[in-house]
């Protein structure tokens, strides 16, 4: 890890421009992530990578999932990433290493092991019968923070914004690393994540302890989002989109 390169982007991020004034409109910025990952040497004296490990996923059992892509070339059953090129050609691509910016999103996992993660989160930061998130600290992750207004441009599914406005959702918020949105009359909480070649989504209905996750080696592509809210259909019965 490269935590001088991490540092300076982090000194020059004062140098961006603003989109708003404060508090005034919704910006996604992965470099707040960053800052947010900062936090944990500092406070602890622990890299990133190793409190994830130690007080996250040895701790669920994710014992495959890894916080760099470095691992994944002496690892058997890997998928491989893969971009659409001209004339919608699908191309395999190279792993995309982000480790100066991990926290914002350079975990890999697989579904089975993604769903111990749900598993805590539904379980209201249980796991296994051992508490490892206060529930307090949970439930305001789970919290809005910030309002997404319903501008016209979230009005279509792309791959890019399909997340924030699924037809028959009302509102679109975003509390501490999720998107917070409301779907059959249900809370839902729900995060997508994207790479060169690799897409995956995260959704979880936490009052029918109901959690899915679509892990995808395309990008761009629906599919993940569509089989999200698929299964919600299926489980919540009824007609299906």
């Amino acid at each position: 890890r490269t935590v001088g390169r991490a540092i300076r982007c982090l000194e020059r991020q004062r140098f961006l421009g603003r989109i708003a004034s404060f508090r005034a409109a919704f910006g996604y910025n992965n470099n707040m992530f960053l800052a947010a990952g900062q936090i944990i040497p500092a406070v602890t004296g622990t890299s990133w990578d190793d409190f994830v490990r130690t007080r996250i996923l040895e701790p669920l059992g994710m014992r495959r999932t890894r916080t760099s892509t470095k691992p994944l070339a002496s690892m058997d059953n890997v998928a491989t990433p893969h971009a659409i090129v001209d004339d919608y050609q699908v191309i395999p691509v190279p792993w995309h290493n982000i480790d100066n910016i991990a926290p914002a999103g350079s975990i890999n996992s697989s579904a089975i092991e993604m769903a111990q993660w749900m598993r805590l989160q539904l379980a209201g930061g249980t796991y296994g019968g051992k508490r490892l998130i206060a529930s307090k600290t949970l439930a305001e992750l789970h919290e809005p923070q910030t309002i997404i207004p319903r501008e016209p441009w979230l009005s279509t599914l792309s791959p890019v914004n399909h997340q924030l406005m699924i037809p028959g959702s009302h509102f679109s918020l975003y509390g501490m690393g999720w998107f917070l949105q409301d779907y059959r009359g249900r809370k839902v909480v729900i995060h997508g994540g994207a790479i060169d070649g690799m897409r995956a989504m995260v959704g979880m209905v936490p009052e029918e302890r109901l959690g899915v996750v679509a892990l995808t080696n395309l990008n761009p592509t629906s599919a993940d989002i569509a089989i999200v809210f698929r299964a919600f259909d299926e489980y919540f019965g009824g007609a299906t989109r």
